[in-house]
Parts: structure tokens; sequence; C-alpha cells
């Protein structure tokens, strides 16, 4: 049985060299052929842990149509990689130095709109799998998936195929546009930011730092989350950040 389920989201174009004949006039005809690689296609890898960086850049080398272009460990150094480098895809993390996957995700498609990004974390899948998608991402994996899923799922999203396991495929056809979302499923993208900070044992204000939000508004959007989660006070909201942060580290 098949660890995940494949469908086509765009089609995938490989490029080669021509063969090179030539022919002698002697009695004897030989035939020299130049190697007939395939252009191999750049990858930018984004984690915050560098051994993960390393990791996955050996899994991606096992694949001999990809080469690493790049490795950053932020939001902002992967955006600097990008706009140099211009790479083919991505394998991101959703929790990073200086920011979300997601949100980098959006980004890195502005800069360039064709990239193929596959997302790579310990994080709940049917939390942001979803949100993944509805970026335009094309795949999400687990980082505890076997090493040759995680290279069968990279080769898929390189090939212009969507990629998630078939239980999240399953909800997400099940839920199209019918069930509201509650819980941890409710938050924004922005809300589970901060829900991340909160785990992180940041104040209002270093969160408005970081966010480049007034210290207002990130009141705000504690006091959402607080409402959402069902939750009365700031030591609640402090345990189950601490919590969710840890199930996804």
């Amino acid at each position: 049985m098949q660890n995940a389920i494949l469908f086509s989201a765009a089609g995938y174009q490989w490029q080669g060299q021509t063969f090179l004949a030539k022919t002698r006039t002697a009695p004897t005809t030989s035939l020299r052929v130049t190697s007939c690689k395939m252009e191999k296609q750049s990858l930018l890898i984004v984690d915050d842990h560098p051994m993960v960086c390393s990791l996955l850049a050996s899994l991606a080398e096992r694949d001999e149509t990809l080469k690493v272009c790049g490795e950053a460990s932020g939001v902002q150094e992967a955006l600097s990689i990008a706009q140099k480098a211009k790479p083919d895809a991505a394998i991101i993390d959703i929790s990073l130095d200086d920011g979300n996957g997601v949100d980098l995700l959006k980004r890195l498609l502005r800069i360039q709109p064709e990239m193929k990004i596959l997302v790579c974390s310990m994080h709940d899948e049917s939390v942001f799998a979803p949100r993944v998608v509805d970026v335009g991402g094309l795949g999400f994996i687990n980082k505890r998936a076997p090493h040759e899923q995680i290279v069968e799922a990279l080769r898929a999203v390189m090939a212009g195929e969507l990629w998630l396991s078939p239980e999240m495929r399953q909800r997400l056809e099940e839920n199209h546009g019918t069930t509201e979302l509650t819980g941890i499923h409710s938050l924004s993208n922005r809300e589970l930011e901060v829900l991340r900070l909160i785990a992180q044992g940041m104040t209002p204000a270093k969160m408005a730092e970081q966010l480049h939000l007034s210290v207002k508004t990130v009141d705000a959007h504690r006091e959402k989350i607080k409402r959402k989660l069902g939750m009365s006070s700031a030591a609640e909201l402090l345990r189950y950040a601490v919590q969710w942060s840890l199930e996804g580290s």
C-alpha cells in the first residue's frame, strides 16, 4: 500500500542534451556520443536546525536531477537566497528563526511564481496542510516520515504533483466548504504565529517588534486566540501554547 496519494497538479518538462554523432571517412566507422544528462533542478532548503538542513540536503542529493542551491535558517535569509538563485523548488519548515513557513511560502511564490514548495515539519498536518495548499504549496510531510518517503514526496512535488497523506486528502475532500473549523483549526495564520511566540515566552512588546505590529494588535490577537480556544486566562493560554509547541518540535 502506498504511503501517500498523488494526483496531478501541473505538468513537468525535462530538458536534456542531444546525442552528437561523428562519422569518419576511414574504412571503419565509429560513433562518439556525449553524455546525455538531464539539467538539474535547483532546491532551496529552509530549516532552523542545521542538522536537519544537512540531512535534507543529503536526501535530495540521492536524486541525480536535483542540486541544492542554498540552505537557510530563517525567512529573511531564505528570501535573500531566493532572490539571487531563483530556485526551482524549496523544502521548508513551519517554525523558523524569524517567522513561519506559511508566510515564507507566500513570499517565495511572489519571487518565483513557478517554484514548487514542499513543507516538511513536525507540526500537525491537519492544522497546517490545508493552509499550505491554500497559499500555493504542493505538499506537506512530517519530519518523522521514513527518509525514503521524504525523498518520494520531494520527487512528486518536483514533478508538479500534490503530496498529502491519504488521511489528509480524505479529510480535505470531506470538509471542503462544509465544516466550520473549531479549536486550533480555527486560528488564522497570524494567530498561530502569535501562539508560537507565546510558547517561546515572548512578551507582547517583543512579539510586536518581531511581527512588525503594534502591541495593541498583538493583545487583540491574544484575546481572539483565547476566545477561539475557550480559555479565560493568560496562564491557561501559555500552558496550551507550550504543549502545542512541544508536540510540534
